[in-house]
């Protein structure tokens, strides 16, 4: 089951203590910034400060979790690895995290296997495909801005795809658990649309029953708030629109879409099991 805030608090606090208790004294320690992100959150005063300290150390600690580092393998670098895993989970958004949340409700409300309407490692793993979409969404909303406009288009496009993922998985565990739901139906039709004619099928497409040609402007690409789409009309050339797509909204609306297919499919599975 997911941890509690507050539960979260006191596992990164703990595994920062036990970091610096386990800190090389001399020979090869991880860098001094890392050190020092460790130490800010083992000193951490209120959330506000716990949640700036983990910021800083998952920004800084990459190079310290590489496998090759000497220290990779001692206790060291599993509690650098831990410290690494909890703090991702403390910072992530309250609609990822719940969720999360209901993806362990359903695992722990499948008691009789035999109730589902597909095998419960299908199930298992339609969950996983959510949460690992989920990740991917939460990874665009945690990237740098970009430098180059190759990276923009990979985060752009993967992000789209994610939601579509995520989408597909939510909509697989509802059907193991008896219920046909649609994202485009909870909310997700708007990411959708955008993964279509831009990730998806960006060269074609119908709308308003007009075929059209959809293309990614590249002018706004390395802009990580919006998606900017230019449509032109295949039976008049000089008809054509744009449209900006926020990526937060897309991001939030994606996962209220999640969220609700997962709770009415929970809701679905334990209102028959009363039955």
């Amino acid at each position: 089951m997911a941890l509690t805030s507050r539960e979260l608090n006191d596992k990164a606090k703990n595994f920062a203590k036990a970091i610096l208790n386990d800190w090389p004294r001399d020979g090869d320690a991880p860098p001094v910034v890392t050190g020092d992100a460790v130490s800010a959150v083992k000193d951490a005063s209120d959330d506000a400060s716990l949640a700036t300290a983990l910021r800083a150390f998952v920004d800084t600690a990459s190079p310290s979790l590489e496998p090759e580092r000497i220290w990779a393998d001692t206790p060291l670098g599993a509690l650098l690895r831990a410290l690494f895993s909890i703090a991702k989970q403390y910072l992530r958004s309250p609609d990822a995290q719940e969720a999360l949340n209901l993806c362990d409700d359903i695992r722990a409300a499948v008691d009789d296997p035999a109730r589902l309407a597909g095998h419960l490692n299908e199930l298992l793993a339609a969950l996983m495909v959510v949460e690992d979409g989920i990740g991917a969404i939460e990874g665009y909303a945690d990237a740098a801005p970009y430098n180059f406009v190759d990276e923009a288009y990979l985060a752009k496009y993967g992000l789209l795809q994610a939601l579509q993922v995520a989408f597909d998985g939510a909509e697989s565990a509802a059907k193991i658990l008896g219920v046909r739901l649609r994202a485009d139906r909870k909310g997700g039709k708007a990411a959708i649309v955008a993964r279509n004619i831009v990730a998806g099928h960006p060269i074609g497409g119908n709308m308003d029953g007009e075929s059209w040609h959809h293309f990614h402007d590249r002018a706004t690409a390395h802009d990580k708030a919006i998606i900017r789409v230019m449509s032109f009309s295949r039976s008049d050339p000089d008809h054509w629109t744009g449209q900006t797509l926020r990526t937060d909204e897309l991001i939030e609306d994606g996962l209220h879409a999640i969220k609700q297919i997962l709770r009415d499919a929970l809701n679905y599975f334990a209102t028959t099991r009363e039955t």
